[in-house]
């Protein structure tokens, strides 16, 4: 089954934000390979709420909001 990996981080707060992005990237994709699942697609997003007010991407490390897409 092909399937879409998301991971988010929606604080800057450590306290609050159990994984990291990319930690959640790997316990995903090590759940797709145990269940026999195909990612064909990564979507990351970051957020936080530092500086409301935003819409759209940003480049990360702005303190606002990043919207990325990895793989094929």
């Amino acid at each position: 089954m092909k399937v879409f990996l998301y991971a988010r981080k929606s604080t800057d707060d450590e306290e609050r934000q159990i994984l990291s992005i990319d930690a959640q990237r790997n316990e995903l994709r090590e759940y797709a390979k145990k269940q026999g699942l195909v990612i064909v697609r990564e979507f990351v997003e970051s957020m936080t709420a530092k500086e409301p007010g935003t819409d759209g991407p940003v480049t990360a490390g702005a303190g606002k909001k990043t919207k990325r897409r990895t793989g094929e």
